[in-house]
Order: C-alpha cells, then sequence, then structure tokens
C-alpha cells in the first residue's frame, strides 16, 4: 500500500484547475496529484493509474471534451475501482439528462443522475454560502478519511 494519496483532477478551466491542485495539495506533502482538461486525458489516466479520489467536473467541452464528459470520468473511474472516491463538481447542476435506469425514460437533474451512478458527492457551485475551493477540499478530506487513507 502506498503511503501516497493519489488524486486526480478533471477540470477545464485551467486556473481553476491549478487552484484545486494547490488547496488540494497545500500542507498535505503525501499527496500526488495529476490533473486532465478534459474527460480523454482523464481516461488515459485512469486507464493506466490507481486513484483514490477523482474530483471532475460535468462539463468539460471547453477544452476539447463534451458537454457531460465528467459523466464518463465517473464512470470509468468506478469501473476500474470501487472503491474510487469520486466526487462531481458543476456550475450545470439543473441541467436534466435522460435517465437511462428507468424503463419511463424520465428527465432528472445531473445530481440525482450521479448519486445514482456513485459519486461520492456532489457540488454545486457557485454557491455563495461557502467556498468553492475550501468545499472542494473538504470533502476530498471526507473521502480519503472513507477510504480509510487519512487526510
Amino acid at each position: 500500500m502506498s503511503i501516497f494519496n493519489n488524486i486526480l483532477i478533471v477540470e477545464d478551466t485551467p486556473n481553476l484547475r491549478q487552484d484545486l491542485k494547490r488547496i488540494i495539495k497545500l500542507n498535505n506533502k503525501n499527496r500526488r496529484i495529476k490533473t486532465a482538461q478534459n474527460e480523454i486525458q482523464a481516461l488515459r489516466l485512469i486507464k493506466y493509474n490507481e486513484f483514490d479520489v477523482v474530483v471532475t467536473d460535468i462539463k468539460l467541452d471547453e477544452a476539447g471534451g463534451k458537454e457531460t464528459g465528467g459523466l464518463d470520468v465517473l464512470k470509468t473511474a468506478l469501473e476500474k475501482n470501487k472503491n474510487t472516491r469520486v466526487i462531481v463538481v458543476t456550475a450545470f447542476g439543473k441541467m436534466e439528462v435522460i435517465d437511462d435506469e428507468t424503463e419511463d425514460f424520465k428527465l432528472i437533474t445531473i445530481e440525482e443522475k450521479v448519486k445514482r451512478m456513485g459519486a461520492f458527492y456532489y457540488i454545486q457551485r457557485p454557491n455563495p454560502n461557502c467556498n468553492y475551493l475550501e468545499e472542494v477540499c473538504r470533502y476530498v478530506d471526507l473521502a480519503l478519511k472513507s477510504r480509510g487513507r487519512g487526510a
């Protein structure tokens, strides 16, 4: 078992990707963080690496990905290792997607969809009640603790 906590950040906005990397690593030298700008890069990293936690945006089309590319990241990460904790973040939480798990094909929110798919946590941004970067960092800590990996 590695002494390092391996974390993947998937975010199409370069400044936000770097801010997330910086705050998640802050005061935690045992964290190895890889980043991807879209689901194409993320799926390649997931294929060849083991991650304790994956933080992914849903909408990754600003960097050559799909509008719902984060759903591919969530699905692939959990297919590879059901113990990976996936934290989904998005500014498009009111977007509705087809629920392909039921026969009636009703529309459901992104939040409901990712929870059904097995996401550890869902974070809507912006949230006027909290600092987005601190909230992501807090849930990364909780995800690592839930895996028995410490903060």
